[in-house]
């Protein structure tokens, strides 16, 4: 696979420029159809009407941009479960020895460590994992039909509801079933088992939250073999001003663009902005919820485009916490 390319790609707004990119790719610049290539004469963007900005050789073209004046920042607080909710998990989960230090709880068995649960004190993040179940699905080939999908989503719901460790607000995700492959004995791959993939995502004031995330696989006995949740607990900490779309947009064409591909980008094309909550992954220490625009789309050179990675803006004036880009080369 072609390694990830980070390559910056120079807003043009002259006609000079224009004309030298025109003889070395041999094409011309690209233009909106009654506009000028020049930001200042750029269409506006609002939510009425297409989103549709030509700033040098990027493109915005959506149905609607992202329009509010104000966003709720929200900070982050311990999560309201007990012991007592993390012992009732351990017993569902048939787990007997349960541990606890100053940062988590773990459960596991007298006779095996093969199934581990991990269930942080501070944050909701819990994890668990039978890796018993895991190792049967490439050793043996399945015999018996899945569940239904209503049925593993019941056998994930039923288990954090037990336990009151169930968001209120978690969503369902659309199913979708895994194929388990292992290479034969002529190398070839070979299905010999499936999974369903349950998981739920999240939204705050009617905006997805990324990185909130519940996941479980669940198996042909319906039986959980691995959950993990990373579902933040917050208040409310203060209303900030947003910037606008167009703002973003610019910031948008001044960042490296990373894509699975070698090729020069001539053109790039926004199909998606998004405004969205970004919670920190599991592994970070986070401070606050931070808003960002989420650019979506694809680099192009002749005839050929590929998709490039969603790039990250922050969508308030004052930054509240880190998020995911690159800065001199560095990508986090």
């Amino acid at each position: 696979m072609t390694e990830l390319q980070e390559v910056p790609v120079k807003s043009t707004h002259s006609f000079l420029t224009c004309f030298i990119l025109a003889l070395i790719f041999f094409t011309g610049c690209i233009t909106a159809p009654t506009t000028s290539n020049s930001p200042a004469n750029s269409t506006p963007l609002n939510v009425t009407q297409t989103g549709y900005l030509m700033t040098g050789n990027f493109s915005l073209n959506v149905t609607t941009v992202p329009d509010r004046d104000n966003i709720t920042i929200y900070s982050p607080e311990k999560p309201g479960y007990t012991r007592e909710n993390i012992l009732s998990l351990s017993k569902d989960l048939n787990l007997s020895v349960i541990n606890e230090t100053e940062l988590f709880y773990t459960g596991t068995t007298n006779d095996s460590q093969d199934r581990f649960l991990t269930v942080y004190k501070n944050i909701r993040i819990i994890n668990y994992r039978d890796s018993q179940r895991m190792t049967q699905l490439l050793q043996t080939i399945q015999s018996k039909c899945l569940p239904s999908d209503d049925q593993a989503v019941s056998v994930v719901t039923n288990l954090l509801t037990g336990a009151n460790l169930m968001p209120a607000d978690a969503i369902p995700d659309k199913i979708n079933h895994h194929a388990v492959e292992r290479l034969d004995a002529s190398g070839n791959k070979e299905i010999v088992n499936e999974e369903i993939i349950v998981s739920f995502h999240r939204e705050i004031d009617g905006l997805q939250v990324e990185n909130s995330v519940i996941t479980a696989e669940v198996d042909s006995d319906n039986e959980i073999i691995s959950l993990f949740m990373n579902w933040r607990d917050y208040k409310p900490y203060k209303e900030a001003a947003v910037k606008s779309a167009d703002v973003a947009f610019e910031e948008f064409t001044k960042k490296h663009l990373r894509y699975k591909n070698s090729l020069y980008p001539y053109k790039v094309v926004v199909t998606d902005l998004t405004l969205r909550y970004y919670s920190q992954p599991a592994a970070v220490t986070e401070k606050y919820l931070q808003p960002v625009y989420v650019f979506e789309g694809y680099v192009q050179s002749g005839d050929t485009s590929v998709p490039f990675e969603p790039v990250y803006i922050p969508a308030t004036i004052e930054q509240f916490d880190r998020i995911p880009g690159c800065v001199n080369g560095v990508c986090v």
